[in-house]
């Protein structure tokens, strides 16, 4: 089974008054269920190249929760992350958030957006006529005008036309808004999407 690096969010415990590392179990599940093996890594490493050295890790996905900017030391982490796929070769997804930072790494702006928040809507993609109904949980979109040149969006909202989901035309990278893991069952439609993106690469 291929190894899977997994980010997790960063919360501040008032008690203690020391910053932890945070995953929804979620995530590390709905990994399982598709037949990966997820190896989370902490914020607080000092050196994640040598700790990514010790794995053998077939992709990366970075992970929801919290908004960019309010924890610099995991936008930093995840934003290496990002820069060592790209480097090697390795196939990156981003959930949400993780879509978010994708987009901010290559200088594209987010916009506030109402009505994405604990919420359902329907997808749409211009090579099918085939609408998929997903959960959202954002609060902010990508700001097309200033998207790069080399993101490609797949998915968009059915009703706002806002970018739901993308890929990079030159490196290994997938983006997606919505959270499968979330999901009470493994939905065929997610299910698809991931693993064919793990698997091409």
């Amino acid at each position: 089974m291929k190894s899977i690096l997994v980010s997790q969010s960063i919360v501040y415990d008032n008690k203690t008054k020391v910053f932890k590392d945070q995953l929804d179990n979620q995530v590390i599940n709905y990994l399982i269920k598709l037949n990966y093996v997820p190896i989370t890594i902490s914020n607080g490493l000092k050196d994640p190249k040598a700790f990514i050295k010790k794995t053998n890790i077939s992709g990366v996905v970075l992970t929801g929760g919290a908004n960019i900017g309010l924890y610099p030391k995991r936008d930093r982490l995840e934003k290496f992350l990002i820069d060592y796929s790209i480097k090697k070769k390795i196939p990156l997804l981003g959930i949400c958030r993780g879509m978010q930072i994708i987009n901010h790494f290559f200088n594209g702006n987010l916009k506030k957006i109402n009505n994405h928040v604990r919420t359902r809507h329907l997808i749409k993609s211009k090579d099918s006529k085939k609408m998929h109904m997903v959960n959202s949980y954002h609060e902010y979109c990508i700001n097309e005008k200033k998207i790069h040149q080399n993101i490609i969006p797949i998915y968009r909202h059915a009703k706002d036309n806002t970018i739901e989901s993308f890929i990079h035309n030159k490196h290994k990278i997938l983006g997606i808004m919505w959270h499968p893991e979330r999901e009470k069952k493994v939905r065929n439609f997610d299910k698809k999407i991931i693993q064919k993106f793990f698997r091409k690469n």
